[in-house]
């Protein structure tokens, strides 16, 4: 998935202004992250990019956030260490 394709996938599920600029600035602290350790700029960064697309869908229900867009993902294609990523949530 390249981040043309993520970035339609993100504003198909993700309509509030807010939220989306939440997930851009989210995206870019994986992208440093991702350079200052030396790994994938796009996994990393496309990860943190999606990694809140089903909150509009899932609403206040934090026990599926994450699962839906998990899900979206796979059937996607995208590698699995991206699905896990976005499946990860604080507990």
């Amino acid at each position: 998935m390249d981040r043309d394709e993520a970035l339609a996938l993100l504003h198909e599920n993700l309509k509030s202004d807010n939220l989306r600029k939440h997930c851009y600035a989210t995206e870019a602290v994986m992208r440093r992250l991702a350079r200052e350790k030396g790994e994938s700029e796009d996994l990393r960064g496309l990860s943190g990019l999606l990694h809140d697309m089903d909150l509009e869908i899932t609403g206040d229900d934090m026990s599926v956030h994450g699962n839906i867009a998990a899900r979206m993902l796979e059937e996607k294609g995208v590698p699995a260490e991206m699905v896990e990523a976005v499946r990860m949530r604080v507990r």
